[in-house]
C-alpha cells in the first residue's frame, strides 16, 4: 500500500502513481483516452472523482484544487482508474489503496 502525505489546506505536492502491476512490473499504457482520480473516507464516501494527468507514459498524477485538502485530519484512500481506447479500464493500483494522510 502507498502512503501519501499532505498537510491540511494545501495543493502540492501532486500526487503520484507509477503504472505498475503489484509485482513492480510497468503496464504498457498507449491507448488511454481518459485518466480519473478517486479519493474516499472511512465509509467508503466518494469526496473526490476529478480528471488526473498522466505526465509520461509510466506515472498517473493529481493536482489537488483549492478545498479539496480542507478535511479533518486523518488517512483517505484513493485510486486512479484509467479508460482505454478499447474500452477496458486498469485501476491503480492494482492491490489496495493509496493512503492518503491529510494531517493539520
Amino acid at each position: 500500500m502507498d502512503v501519501f502525505n499532505i498537510k491540511r489546506g494545501s495543493t502540492l505536492p501532486k500526487l503520484r502513481c507509477e503504472i505498475v502491476d503489484e509485482d513492480g512490473e510497468r503496464y504498457e499504457i498507449d491507448n488511454a483516452v481518459s485518466v480519473t482520480f478517486r479519493m474516499y473516507d472511512d465509509d467508503s464516501n466518494l469526496l473526490i472523482e476529478n480528471p488526473a494527468e498522466m505526465p509520461n507514459d509510466f506515472t498517473l498524477q493529481y493536482s489537488w484544487a483549492d478545498g479539496e485538502t480542507d478535511l479533518p485530519d486523518g488517512i483517505y484512500y484513493g485510486e486512479f482508474e484509467i479508460v482505454l481506447d478499447t474500452g477496458e479500464k486498469l485501476i491503480l493500483p492494482t492491490n489496495g489503496w493509496i493512503s492518503i494522510v491529510i494531517r493539520e
